[in-house]
């Protein structure tokens, strides 16, 4: 028994505290809101990135408006981090138009749903933003992300300034300035786009198409380098084949040695054959007498 109780007393403090939450007078410090047509499906993704003053007392329960028939929007309180905290919302009408009421945890929030305002089949596409401030917003923006493969992109108010983010895709910036409790702001987007496809698809695609295009350009560079190379070395094998014909040649031009001498030409051949001293040994006439050399006669066989 005491713990329900206990858990009663919280409940009540709980509501007691969002409760005085209520009565505070809040203001927006800043709230920017993004319009992304056709990013990842055929109608236009809104996103709503805004905070609290300093001086409001967490946790309180605010009002942010939204367009008529939103459904299943994203709400969520976000921390220093970045962290989302999802509690439950109720969306609502009075007659300060249709708002989504939360219970906000943290300084910053974040909410975030899709409307549609295209007709099918139709290329040149035109929609229009309000936005009804609910409390006052010192600092207040549109953010317009041009779809992928759209022409003729324009805004009213015209953007003051625009970047690319990390995909590449381009972003136009609308000032509209502050804004009184109450008060409405609006803008209108007009472009050309006959491709059904959203930008997330046509990045897609590109990006496959980049990956085949590298494939392609690596192959052909492969093959050209095998060309240089193949070039280079055929005539380098040229050149060594040619060089060592001639060598070759040289050397059959040049005097043989000993062992692998040419045979001699025979010029000229005597029939006649020589006698010799038997007492000297020089060479005589075959009809000589006597030795020319030490005088020894030859006697007659």
């Amino acid at each position: 028994m005491f713990i329900i109780r206990l858990i009663m007393i919280l409940a009540v403090l709980q509501s007691a505290t969002i409760s005085f939450a209520q009565e505070q007078n809040i203001t927006i410090p800043k709230l920017a809101i993004s319009l992304w047509p056709e990013y990842d499906n055929s109608q236009v993704l809104v996103m709503y990135k805004g905070s609290v003053s300093g001086d409001v007392q967490l946790p309180t329960e605010i009002h942010i408006n939204v367009l008529p028939g939103t459904k299943d929007p994203h709400v969520a309180s976000v921390t220093l981090t970045g962290a989302h905290i999802h509690d439950s919302f109720e969306v609502k009408v009075d007659e300060k138009g249709t708002y989504i009421s939360f219970v906000l945890k943290e300084r910053n929030f974040h909410l975030e749903y899709y409307f549609n305002p295209f007709k099918p089949g139709v290329n040149d596409k035109v929609f229009n933003y309000s936005y009804k401030a609910y409390y006052p917003v010192i600092n207040f923006s549109y953010e317009v992300q041009k779809p992928v493969g759209s022409l003729d992109f324009q805004t009213t108010p015209p953007s003051f300034q625009n970047f690319t983010d990390e995909k590449g895709i381009l972003h136009f910036q609308v000032s509209a300035g502050s804004l009184a409790a109450g008060e409405t702001k609006k803008v209108s987007v007009s472009y050309f786009k006959s491709s059904p496809e959203t930008s997330l698809q046509k990045l897609e695609k590109s990006e496959k198409g980049t990956d085949i295009y590298t494939l392609i350009s690596t192959g052909v560079l492969i093959l050209l380098v095998g060309l240089m190379v193949y070039t280079y070395f055929g005539k380098s094998a040229k050149k060594r084949s040619k060089v060592q014909r001639a060598g070759a040649k040289r050397k059959k031009n040049t005097v043989h040695s000993e062992g692998n001498r040419p045979p001699e030409k025979l010029v000229y051949r005597s029939d006649r054959e020589p006698n010799f001293c038997s007492n000297c040994g020089e060479k005589v006439e075959k009809d000589a007498q006597f030795c020319g050399s030490c005088g020894i006669p030859f006697h007659p066989n």
